[in-house]
């Protein structure tokens, strides 16, 4: 799944993005969280090299659980494999369509997109 079909998805009725799987790249991330239409959820187990600018409220996964359903959901995991891994197990716990940013953190800060420098 590209990027255009996994927003295309995304934005279609809740009944079908419920099941919607893939990837999405970090610049399409970014946009859905910075309008408040996706929840970030940052799965990396070394922050060491920084993290989510917190102006886009990025979350842990066991927080979804205890907010409200965000309209979607986006994983940065260390690696792609790890990130499909929690992908699954969100969706069994969420209901709202999730899906894992290719290339973690790693292609966000490729992108150029915000981040706050790791705490010392």
């Amino acid at each position: 799944m590209n990027d255009t079909s996994a927003q295309t998805q995304l934005f279609t009725s809740p009944a079908t993005t419920a099941t919607v799987a893939g990837h999405v790249s970090a610049r399409a991330a970014y946009q859905f969280a910075l309008y408040a239409r996706a929840a970030l959820v940052d799965a990396r187990r070394d922050r060491s090299t920084g993290a989510i600018h917190p102006d886009l409220a990025p979350r842990l996964a066991d927080e979804l659980a205890a907010a409200p359903a965000p309209q979607r959901v986006f994983v940065l995991a260390d690696t792609d494999d790890e990130a499909a891994t929690l992908v699954e197990q969100l969706r069994a716990a969420v209901r709202a369509p999730v899906a894992a940013v290719t290339g973690g953190f790693g292609a966000w800060l490729e992108a150029g997109l915000p981040v706050v420098a790791a705490s010392a």
